[in-house]
């Protein structure tokens, strides 16, 4: 599972099949120079089609993996939380005690009676 977290939490332009989909991509394709305008036949079109569907589907699939993505993160932040919480009470816990037992000093030192 961590490995297909650090896959997928890389960039889109460090992977070959995304790269074409970074807004640097799109930007270089935007800012080259204008090729005349050349007739299409059907066939191109239903090609077109068909691919812009399967990257409208690939996108959705990412949108719904960096969502689980992001929510797994933030489950392990709360892990995280709970687990410090869990550790600060037991510590307090433990220290109750050894007050209670009157062997230790509030100063967290062992007491010696004289």
């Amino acid at each position: 599972m961590l490995r297909w977290a650090a896959v997928c939490t890389r960039p889109k332009g460090s992977i070959r099949e995304l790269a074409l989909h970074t807004k640097a991509a799109k930007d270089a394709v935007q800012s080259a120079p204008q090729t005349p305008q050349v007739q299409h036949t059907h066939e191109d079109a239903a090609s077109l089609a068909g691919r812009t569907k399967s990257i409208a589907a690939d996108q959705a699939i990412l949108m719904l993996l960096n969502r689980r993505i992001a929510d797994q993160n933030q489950l392990a932040g709360t892990y995280n939380q709970w687990a410090a919480a869990s550790a600060l009470q037991s510590q307090a816990l433990v220290h109750g005690m050894l007050l209670e037992t009157g062997n230790w000093s509030d100063s967290g030192h062992p007491r010696v009676d004289a």
